[in-house]
């Protein structure tokens, strides 16, 4: 795979604490130039950026119970119905990482399947933090999160310790076993970089630097 081939693998990523309305427009105006598969954005950010890209291919995909995933599962499913009802495309949502870290994989795998069914056939990725688990637990989480029916598993999110590598990509592989694609995210730098994730089997790529890898 060449650098110029990476763009249709690429989520890219405007989620950030301080962005802006422009902020917004920069990530839509570089995912429409260079063919990125879609931009991800903050709930808020959302019919902004349904607006700019409808003429076009690029997926609006929805950040819900981002950061940290602490919400309630109630709330999470209220943002992923709202953002649906304004027109995104996917939703990647933080799962409850406590609850997966006190062992209550049931709750886990309870609040995925209530926001895959709410959102109605809309893919659906949840993000693990996997920088916070140790392998065991990141086997069940991941297990877990499959059997649910999430389209995929996101490795991070970006604000908490961990980054995607081509072992966590594969050992998650393994985890869901065919049930569900993996999404790497987290600390992607280079076009190199990019393409040993997807080499190792990620099905896409999570990153707020989508415009620098494909140059």
């Amino acid at each position: 795979m060449k650098t110029d081939e990476l763009a249709p693998f690429i989520d890219h990523a405007a989620l950030g604490p301080t962005t802006r309305s422009d902020d917004i427009a920069t990530a839509c105006a570089e995912a429409k130039e260079l063919g990125f598969r879609g931009v991800v954005v903050p709930s808020g950010s959302v019919a902004q950026a349904v607006r700019l890209l409808r003429a076009s291919d690029v997926k609006v995909i929805a950040a819900v119970g981002f950061p940290h995933g602490t919400a309630a599962p109630e709330v999470k499913l209220f943002e992923a119905q709202h953002v649906i009802e304004l027109g995104a495309d996917e939703i990647d949502y933080v799962i409850s990482t406590g609850a997966a870290l006190d062992g209550d994989f049931r709750f886990v795998r309870e609040e995925a399947a209530a926001l895959t069914r709410a959102c109605g056939g809309k893919i659906v990725k949840a993000i693990i933090e996997v920088g916070l688990f140790h392998e065991a637990q990141l086997f069940q989480v991941a297990s877990s999160l499959a059997d649910a029916g999430v389209a995929y598993v996101k490795t991070c999110s970006g604000f908490a310790p961990g980054s995607a590598s081509p072992e966590i990509v594969k050992f998650l592989l393994e985890a869901v076993a065919g049930r569900c694609l993996v999404k790497a995210s987290g600390g992607i730098k280079d076009a190199r970089q990019a393409i040993e994730l997807l080499q190792a089997g990620a099905a896409v790529l999570g990153t707020s630097r989508g415009a620098a890898l494909c140059s």
